[in-house]
This record gives C-alpha cells, structure tokens and sequence, in this order.
C-alpha cells in the first residue's frame, strides 16, 4: 500500500496530466485516499496561496496570486467531480412520476454580484453567481470601490467555497469601519451590482 505521501505526488501528477494508465487505474481503485490527497493539495496550495499574498510584491506579483489561485480551483474542480456537488435539502422528491419525461431545463446561470456576509466583527465580500465563477481579489476591490467602499480598508482573506459558484475570492473589512457604507447598500434594492445579502445587510443595521 502506497504512503499517504506517494498518494499526493499521483493526484498531484493527475492534476498537471502527467498520471500514467497504471497509475490513473490505481488512483481509481483508492478513491477514498485521493480525496484525502486532494484534500492535502488543497491545504497546500491555499497557504501557499495566502503567504504570497502576504509576501510576494512587484511585477510578477499578479502573475503568482493568479498561478496559485489557479490551482485551488483545479484541486476543487478534481474534488467535486469525485465527490459531487453538495446535496441540495430543498429539493423536494417528485411523489408521482410525469407519464411522459421532460426536458431536461437548461441551467440556470446568474449575475456576478457583490455580496457579503458577517463574522467576528468583520464583514467578507465576494462577487460571484449562480453557475458563474467567482472573480478575482483585485476585481472584488474594484467593485466595491465602484460602490462607494474604496475608502473602507480591506484585507484579502483566502478563498472560501460558495455553494453553486465553487471557490470565490475574499476581502473583508471591521464592521465598524464599514457601518454606513453598509446603511448605504441597504437602499440599493434597484442596483442589480448589488447581491441579496449585502442589501439585507445592509437593512440589518449591524451595531
């Protein structure tokens, strides 16, 4: 039996195409220790990813974050299609089946928009939607600039995973130095720039 070690250096090796037959097939025959591989890669590469964004300055600054940021969504693409997507609990069974099947419906695809959430005194914003990936940290700052928040200061935070957009990019800011540019977003219900969340955050009036 292989070392969890030598497991990483296969899925890792299946990642950038090199995996020979031999070694695809026995991947395949251990699913359950190439998800924990995969699992570990991911690790890896956010904290990689994390510490350049800390680190790494200059010219070839973009190029880096964006290499890193790459290879986070290509593990969480390789983990969801050995694992699936997260299961939906609203999804209500069919009691009756229909005589005669249907369509399939075409996916539905959304708007990439600025939303935000709350967590330990802080506020995190990302931009992404439905079946559409998020956008970059870069991209995020824009548009929360665009939306009367450059002003506020911002923290790039790692990558997290949002349910029907994968993996998204993150900033986030104190709540107390957010407070009425968050007063202001809960009166944007017509700007469509602007997520649910972050308008029923905005409504929320957090102390």
């Amino acid at each position: 039996m292989l070392r969890a070690s030598q497991f990483d250096d296969l899925a890792q090796a299946h990642l950038d195409g090199r995996a020979t037959p031999d070694e695809i097939q026995l991947l395949e025959a251990n699913r359950e220790a190439w998800v924990g591989s995969l699992w570990r890669l991911l690790d890896a590469a956010e904290e990689a990813l994390a510490s350049a964004r800390r680190t790494v300055k200059g010219a070839a600054r973009a190029h880096v974050l964006t290499d890193l940021d790459e290879e986070c969504f290509r593990i969480d693409a390789q983990l969801t299609a050995l694992t699936g997507p997260p299961s939906d609990d609203e999804l209500a069974p069919v009691e009756t089946p229909p005589e005669e099947p249907k369509p399939e419906p075409e996916p539905f695809v959304g708007t990439v928009q600025l939303q935000l959430s709350r967590t330990d005194g802080r506020i995190v914003a990302w931009a992404a939607g439905h079946n559409l990936r998020g956008e970059g940290h870069d991209e995020v700052l824009e548009r929360v600039k665009t939306l009367d928040g450059g002003a506020i200061a911002w923290d790039e935070r790692a990558t997290m995973k949002i349910p029907g957009s994968g993996r998204v990019s993150t900033l986030s800011a104190p709540v107390s130095s957010a407070l009425g540019w968050l007063v202001a977003l809960g009166d944007t219900a017509s700007d469509d720039r602007v997520g649910a969340s972050g308008q029923r955050l905005g409504r929320a009036r957090p102390p």
